[in-house]
């Protein structure tokens, strides 16, 4: 027989058998699936310094979007520990679904608090502020400059950029978990954002800055209707925190021998 058709029988044959195999189920290319899991870490005081292990296996953050991981499907353990000193900052237990992602806030408002995870539709289901009103849940972490004892008076910035005194809300709470919504009125539509002054539930004297007026942030304003998407409902669960300024200035807060300025951060806006 011709040398060259006995080779290409051969061939034929190994072919042949080579798909009997794959027929009868011998090998099959493995196949995993995949889930997505988001986590916002945006309003985490340590954000920078975050590292993430899976199942004990540590993940780059440098091989992923920052806030997403797609994982195998099944049971999985994320912690997220502070790269600085290797200390466990929280740790979450969850069951992937492939096409069924899970979303995750990470809440932490100073570097002392403990991680908190949330929904980050957490206030989805609150009502709308009535006409004229909106509605606010507040919470003070700037527990280094200001007092346990707290009222804000909130303040609205007109066109003319003067303030108007739109509310005072009594006993503050440093924790989020303690507070309620409280209804505001907006000050109408010559109001293009608010800020905050804040005294001492006890004594009733302001928080003054470094040059001996009441404090108030004149460097960064609420501006809610900025927000996108735009809150309709006009609900918000804001908190304050203290960041720490570049030098000596009047409007600032002196403390020690640095100067600070307290900042509202929204956490929701709906």
């Amino acid at each position: 027989m011709n040398k060259r058709i006995t080779k290409g029988l051969a061939v034929l044959l190994l072919l042949a058998l080579s798909f009997a195999g794959c027929e009868k189920g011998d090998y099959t290319e493995p196949y995993t699936a995949f889930g997505e899991v988001y986590f916002d870490v945006n309003k985490t005081a340590v954000r920078d310094y975050l590292k993430v292990r899976y199942n004990g296996n540590p993940i780059d953050w440098h091989d992923v979007v920052r806030d997403h991981f797609r994982v195998p499907e099944g049971e999985g353990k994320f912690e997220f520990y502070d790269e600085r000193t290797g200390e466990l900052l929280f740790e979450k237990t969850m069951n992937i679904i492939p096409g069924s992602p899970e979303k995750w806030m990470l809440f932490q408002p100073t570097e002392t608090d403990p991680i908190a995870v949330l929904d980050p539709n957490g206030q989805a289901d609150e009502e709308a502020a009535p006409e004229g009103f909106m509605k606010l849940k507040i919470a003070n972490y700037a527990g280094d400059l200001l007092s346990d004892n707290l009222n804000i008076v909130v303040l609205g910035l007109n066109m003319n950029m003067e303030t108007i005194e739109l509310a005072t809300l009594e006993n503050i709470s440093n924790n989020l978990g303690e507070e309620e919504y409280r209804q505001i009125p907006t000050g109408g539509s010559d109001i293009l954002a608010y800020t905050f002054k804040f005294r001492d539930t006890n004594t009733q004297a302001f928080l003054k800055n470094h040059g001996g007026d009441d404090y108030w942030n004149q460097n960064l304003f609420l501006y809610p209707d900025m927000i996108s998407p735009f809150p309709e409902k006009r609900v918000y669960t804001i908190y304050f925190k203290s960041s720490e300024q570049w030098g000596e200035y009047p409007a600032f807060i002196k403390s020690g021998d640095k100067y600070y300025d307290i900042n509202p951060e929204i956490l929701y806006a709906d």
